[in-house]
């Protein structure tokens, strides 16, 4: 009798073993936490799952402000005028993969896309685009307005039940993604920005002994992250503001000069890399972390950073990380460095194949490490400018837009620069005083009207004078054709703003700024549609937000 090998059993055998390990937790949000997908968040369960109620569990969050968290990285204001990036296009950056970084990554996610309608532990907001990052996932290349990165400082053990007492300390830092402090010196960039901050929400949560049947890990996971993101972007918006969102222009408009720049696979299909391939490569280099691409109409790039001075290679040795990095760009044969006269910054140029203009990648060493940004300017921007120049002087407002937000960069002609100072002077709004009120040429009124916006902003606590400002912030009602204006009355300043209107209702969302002059006020906002909002002694009527129509301001 033949007898057969027992090896094939026993391989079989391995596999029927191993088929429940390789079976996906369909409960994504089980005990370990939410899973986390990489790309433009769209609500990855198919099904909404509800937190635990109030009845259920208590909830303590306590705002801690940090001056410096995640890796030592500093914090800037680099909002000019009344410039800012948006909360559109948002990149939600997971420092980790501890499951209450998962938790609240997702938790804001829900947020900002107003999923959380529904939930009682939600903040309303605007629907925003929002994009998702992964630990040690690749950076998709989508250009995107601010980054928050989120890990988890501390937390207790994860508890065996859902009725334990909870702790966790996590720390969100809001960023710009083009690091302008290094990039500003090289390239044209516009005046937006973001007024970064950092904090750290020291949570708690305790079961009331109320749980309902059906309330499980799921839920529990849902009630820390939603809890934590909405007290963090409540902190954000009454620390920071909400961004002002006035003159957002529509795609084409605002990255128009990239459109013929984008390398194609076919010369057939124009639209080949779409809006998810707005970059030209993929940054290639494991020693360092990818936050984001970002993109503006004259430059575009990746931003990240390498935390760690040193690191470990494959053979066992210890080596400084910012040599590895930069062994591999000399080594490559496309990046050739270039010495700078700040020898703090370390720059290369790139000369790959089949792009069209110059990349160049910039390394700022930190004590924590280095931040990393490689960018892409057109090669052409004077000549795009003077378009917009003479667009604007035919009455195009997006093109009026663009020249006043690139008024102050250095690397566009100071001769065209100059025209659209004079262009603007005529009939301006007070967005466009404030940052012709920065510029070289400004008048000491312009200067003054400048200094006026970023106090009430809360931008700067220094107000120089505000005789200069009689002319334009008169003490009498004021006709207001919804473009930004700043009044006076008594002892306030008032800047008026509107957002865009909501194509569904045909109505607008204002935003009323308010200061007290006097050293150590807060800047205040209030938002108004169809309402009265009283800021102390003063009060403002609008009459109906229908778009088309005039206001008037009355002070009562």
């Amino acid at each position: 009798m033949n007898k057969n090998s027992i090896f094939p059993i026993i391989c079989l055998s391995l596999v029927v073993l191993s088929i429940p390990f390789c079976i996906h937790d369909t409960d994504s949000q089980g005990y370990n936490g939410p899973s986390l997908f990489e790309g433009m968040y769209r609500g990855n369960e198919g099904r909404f799952i509800r937190s635990l109620s109030k009845g259920e569990v208590e909830i303590a969050n306590t705002i801690i402000d940090s001056n410096k968290v995640l890796a030592a990285s500093e914090l800037t204001d680099y909002r000019q005028g009344i410039e800012a990036s948006s909360w559109n296009n948002v990149m939600i950056f997971a420092e980790d993969d501890h499951p209450v970084t998962r938790s609240v990554v997702k938790g804001m996610a829900e947020l900002l896309t107003n999923m959380l309608g529904q939930d009682e532990h939600g903040f309303s907001t605007p629907f925003y685009l929002v994009n998702v990052q992964p630990h040690k996932k690749k950076v998709r290349p989508w250009g995107v307005s601010r980054v928050v990165r989120i890990g988890t400082v501390s937390s207790d053990e994860h508890p065996m039940s859902i009725q334990d007492e909870f702790n966790a300390e996590v720390s969100i830092a809001v960023k710009d993604p083009r690091i302008p402090r290094q990039v500003n010196t090289y390239v044209p960039l516009t005046a937006g920005g973001v007024n970064e901050l950092a904090f750290i929400v020291k949570h708690k949560i305790t079961s009331t002994g109320k749980l309902q049947k059906d309330s499980n890990w799921a839920n529990w996971h849902a009630s820390v992250g939603r809890s934590i993101a909405c007290d963090a972007i409540r902190h954000c918006w009454n620390g920071e503001v909400e961004e002002i969102n006035w003159e957002q222009l529509d795609y084409d408009t605002e990255l128009g000069a990239w459109r013929e720049r984008l390398p194609r696979k076919d010369e057939n299909s124009p639209q080949e890399f779409g809006k998810k391939k707005l970059l030209p490569h993929h940054p290639d280099h494991k020693v360092l972390t990818w936050h984001a691409g970002w993109q503006e109409p004259l430059v575009r790039g990746w931003t990240g950073s390498i935390i760690g001075v040193q690191l470990q290679t494959r053979m066992g040795s210890v080596k400084d990380t910012l040599t590895k990095w930069r062994d591999h760009l000399d080594g490559s044969g496309i990046w050739t460095f270039k010495p700078l006269q700040d020898e703090t910054q370390l720059f290369w140029k790139y000369a790959g194949e089949n792009l069209n203009h110059l990349q160049a990648v910039l390394s700022v060493p930190e004590d924590y490490g280095a931040d990393i940004i490689t960018w892409q300017t057109v090669d052409d921007y004077d000549a795009i400018y003077q378009q917009w120049l003479q667009l604007a002087i035919a009455g195009d407002a997006p093109a009026r837009t663009l020249i006043r937000r690139y008024l102050l960069s250095k690397h566009i002609d100071p001769g065209l620069r100059n025209e659209a100072v004079a262009l603007l002077r005529k009939k301006p709004h007070a967005g466009e005083l404030a940052m012709i009120g920065l510029h070289a040429q400004a008048s000491a009124e312009e200067r003054a009207f400048a200094d006026a916006i970023a106090y009430v902003r809360g931008v700067s606590d220094q107000l120089l004078s505000t005789k200069s400002l009689q002319q334009e912030t008169k003490d009498r009602v004021k006709q207001w054709d919804k473009r930004p204006l700043l009044v006076r009355h008594k002892d306030y300043l008032l800047l008026f703003l509107h957002n865009h209107p909501d194509k569904a209702t045909k109505q607008e969302r204002f935003q009323v700024w308010s200061r007290k002059l006097q050293m150590g006020s807060q800047a205040q906002r209030f938002d108004a549609i169809d309402k009265r909002i009283a800021i102390d002694d003063v009060r403002i009527e609008f009459e109906t937000a229908v778009v088309g129509e005039s206001y008037d301001i009355v002070f009562k």
